[in-house]
């Protein structure tokens, strides 16, 4: 079903949409996506059911509003092309140049529009949903074993957890600030040796130093090793 006359090669997809997808599974989310894309390009309302349907009824508002920005921006393009419109024959250098200096400066004029909407939108929900991402978000069990699985390191799930969670997950007076960062700390650390042998934890200094092994080891890595020439 088409409820808008004008196609559009872009539209603008927000952060917030992304997010609002995240409890979705990828059946739902390919559905959603497809949606807002159809609708927002071509005008075209897709039959969705349940949670899709739901979130797509909040998005459609905000796509309808970047749709009448943009046809209104095509209405005041064409009403400047009519009043400027001169028969061919009769167009000189001078206002050839006096036109195309018109077309660019009402395209300048849209960017600024299509860039101030985004920034506002962000003053909105972006700039919160990007504070709330740099907050320390305390792990599950569940996400710290998946880590140390594809770590494939020998970090006692459940120990790592009860420590952090009785001392409120602080690096010795300081807030936790990754949680990852840690584990991979630990790796190093005896006391997770599996034998239940009485180890002790390493020192500040010796954190750091394990850290600093674990950001050199990640970038010689990611660099294709040290080069030997």
């Amino acid at each position: 079903m088409t409820n808008q006359n004008k196609t559009r090669d872009s539209f603008i997809f927000y952060r917030s949409f992304f997010s609002a997808t995240k409890h979705l599974n990828q059946v739902e989310k390919a559905q959603l996506f497809e949606a807002i894309c159809s609708y927002a390009l071509d005008g075209n309302l897709s039959l969705l059911e349940g949670t899709p349907q739901g979130m797509f009824e909040l998005i459609k508002p905000q796509l309808d509003a970047n749709r009448k920005r943009f046809e209104n921006g095509c209405k005041k393009k064409q009403k400047i092309s009519k009043t400027e419109a001169k028969p061919k024959q009769k167009i000189s250098k001078d206002e050839a140049n006096v036109n195309v200096n018109v077309n660019v400066n009402h395209n300048e004029e849209c960017k600024s529009e299509l860039i101030n909407d985004n920034l506002n939108n962000n003053s909105k929900g972006v700039e919160i949903e990007a504070v709330k991402n740099k907050k320390f978000t305390k792990p599950t069990i569940q996400e710290i074993k998946n880590y140390c699985l594809e770590r494939k390191n020998n970090v006692d799930v459940n120990k790592f957890f009860n420590y952090y969670e009785a001392n409120g997950w602080k690096v010795g007076k300081n807030a936790m600030k990754d949680w990852q960062a840690c584990v991979r700390t630990w790796e190093g650390n005896s006391y997770n040796n599996s034998q239940g042998e009485t180890k002790r934890f390493m020192t500040t200094q010796e954190i750091k130093e394990q850290n600093n092994k674990n950001v050199l080891m990640e970038f010689v890595r990611d660099n294709g090793g040290f080069d030997n020439e």
